[in-house]
């Protein structure tokens, strides 16, 4: 009775350390790191409430059982699968499709570090039940460490926005076939066990190689567009004098290559008044009928950042207000002087958590479909690189009843 009872609380402590390490998991996977964003957010370790406590504790408590005195049924394999889903759905409030993907990512390095601990305690010559327990306490601490030092944020997000649906459905059978031929106890025979894992990880690397090349492909052909581009207009402005042939040219080039530039009605040397009135020409170009309120103050040229960098930082924050569809009005302040660089964009916008927001800056995160979610972070590389910060706010503003997102670039010449 006594060594019952104390089998079943080995695997009570064994799932309480699966649910414990599948939580460190989870928010190292969906949780953003952005160490340079003006974003105060603690991500030293994910909060650990009472109420996750309660819940991990109550669901090892029941698994335990069930593992006890049904752990040879692949009914209940498959059902404590099921499980998990529904508890990582639930954690992060994900699509089903995403929470197939943090599953994989998470399952699979468990069952990696957990093998090779395995293997080596099984050299040691330590019985069964031990093995589990300890590759567990191991695999636990290991899961705290890498919440610490190594984030899969980055991986979950390229993943996610670069599976089609048909992939979905081709990797999710297997994905939970591969979790359950891991368990021998399954009554899964060796041979049908190598079988799946060996069709699960080619179809993994052909999928996955076929992604990569197609990815590939169209990040080449892009790269070569515009290289060639950039090679013909510096030819032009090195080897032509006058100011209206090249500006004849330059129009010329992009409508014959299909660049959708408005054409700007813009006055030599008033920067000001061309600003604005590049701001008015893309809200024309985009299709948009917001009301924007413009302050721009343009006293001198800045001796760190180019014309061509603001209006690429003024266009990249117009283009994240106008991707929003909001009727209610967009504000644009901009100050240039000579040593130092300020341009802010605010548009309503739903409330922000500082995850949402620090979210925004990571590559590929877009609610939008196709080639999108890499202007604000390709712009945070931009600014960094001058050594400027990029600073954000959500603030409820009464007057217009709604939250408003404010983003606020800031770049000074020295420090």
């Amino acid at each position: 009775m006594i060594s019952d009872f104390y089998t079943y609380f080995l695997f009570v402590v064994i799932n309480t350390l699966d649910i414990g390490m599948l939580y460190y998991l989870v928010h190292n996977i969906t949780s953003p790191r952005n160490k340079w964003l003006s974003v105060k957010e603690q991500t030293k370790r994910p909060s650990v409430t009472l109420k996750a406590v309660a819940f991990g504790i109550s669901h090892s408590a029941t698994m335990g059982f069930f593992a006890y005195f049904f752990a040879e049924e692949i009914f209940f394999r498959i059902g404590s699968i099921l499980l998990i889903l529904l508890i990582i759905r639930l954690i992060t409030k994900e699509r089903w499709g995403n929470v197939i993907i943090i599953y994989a990512i998470a399952f699979l390095f468990i069952f990696a570090i957990q093998a090779i601990l395995i293997i080596f305690l099984q050299l040691l010559g330590i019985s069964i039940i031990y093995i589990a327990l300890i590759s567990q306490m191991l695999g636990f601490i290991m899961c705290i460490y890498m919440y610490r030092y190594v984030s899969f944020y980055k991986t979950f997000i390229f993943i996610k926005n670069k599976l089609s649906r048909l992939e979905f459905l081709i990797l999710t059978p297997f994905i939970i076939l591969m979790s359950v031929a891991v368990y021998y106890s399954a009554g899964i025979s060796e041979n049908v066990f190598i079988v799946l894992i060996l069709a699960a990880l080619s179809l993994s690397i052909v999928v996955g190689a076929y992604m990569m090349i197609q990815y590939a492909k169209k990040l080449s052909a892009k790269s070569h567009h515009i290289a060639s581009l950039l090679e013909g207009l510096d030819y032009l402005v090195k080897t032509i004098n006058d100011p209206r042939e090249i500006q004849r040219h330059y129009i010329d080039t992009l409508k014959r290559i299909e660049f959708e530039i408005p054409e700007n009605d813009f006055c030599l040397d008033d920067h000001k008044t061309n600003i604005i009135e590049f701001i008015e020409n893309k809200k024309m170009s985009r299709q948009v009928k917001v009301q924007i309120v413009k302050n721009v103050k343009f006293f001198c040229r800045n001796r760190n950042v180019s014309l061509p960098m603001m209006i690429y930082m003024l266009s990249t924050l117009l283009d994240n207000a106008f991707d929003t569809k909001t009727k209610k009005p967009l504000f644009v302040d901009m100050t240039v002087v000579a040593h130092q660089l300020e341009i802010t964009v605010a548009n309503a916008s739903d409330k922000k958590s500082p995850t949402e927001i620090a979210q925004m800056f990571d590559d590929g995160v877009s609610s939008k479909k196709g080639n999108h979610g890499y202007g604000l972070p390709n712009l945070s590389r931009i600014v960094k690189s001058y050594k400027g910060d990029i600073v954000v706010n959500c603030d409820y503003r009464s007057e217009y009843k709604s939250h408003y997102l404010t983003i606020t670039i800031r770049i000074k010449e020295f420090g």
